[in-house]
């Protein structure tokens, strides 16, 4: 068992999303959604390529198209929007302030995996050519709890006020009730710019 491994309540709390396996007359059965996920949550917290994935979670080729499909099917987004709005739905979601930032991550030049170096496929696969080098940047919204509310990855030459919007925009919550909004947010210098005070107000 890894440290990083799902525990039976965050299991509760996302199984029902999952889809359920077909009934098969022929081929091998599909394999076990948690142990699955616990090998994604492995790769993730560890960084290792796929093919190091310790054979105690099956095969590193299950696991990674299982992922890549969950991704093209837009499942870890309807995962988040749906958790997100539980939290909202039980009132732990805090409303005084909501901070936003962005954090630069260094990749690999092969990091774009099959994908030709280009522009557009840097674009596709949020990688991009920063002082830092070669990069991806999270944006991120949190309440002052800590919650994540929102995220958007982008190529590490983005600049964190051009991005506000976007970020907005990918907000689960719905923020036309005036009790919904957050009384204020919070960020550093690089999102001090009257677009974005205009866009708040």
């Amino acid at each position: 068992m890894s440290q990083h491994d799902l525990t039976n309540e965050e299991w509760n709390a996302i199984r029902h999303f999952l889809p359920t396996a077909k009934k098969k007359t022929r081929g091998r059965p599909w394999a076990d959604h948690r142990l699955v996920i616990n090998g994604i949550l492995w790769i993730l917290h560890t960084g290792s390529p796929w093919r190091d994935l310790p054979s105690e979670f099956g095969k590193w080729k299950t696991v990674y198209n299982r992922f890549r499909r969950w991704v093209h099917a837009g499942l870890w987004n309807h995962i988040f929007q749906r958790l997100v709005n539980r939290c909202d739905q039980l009132g732990k979601i805090d409303r005084k302030v909501w901070c936003i930032d962005g954090s630069v991550i260094r990749a690999h030049r092969c990091a774009s995996g099959q994908l030709p170096q280009s522009e557009e496929n840097d674009e596709l696969a949020a990688l991009g050519r920063s002082r830092g080098g070669y990069s991806t940047k999270l944006h991120v919204m949190v309440d002052r709890n800590g919650i994540l509310l929102s995220v958007i990855a982008t190529g590490g030459q983005r600049n964190e006020s051009t991005e506000f919007d976007n970020l907005m925009g990918h907000l689960p919550l719905s923020l036309r009730q005036h009790n919904k909004r957050p009384e204020a947010i919070a960020g550093d210098k690089g999102y001090s710019s009257s677009s974005i005070r205009q866009s708040i107000a």
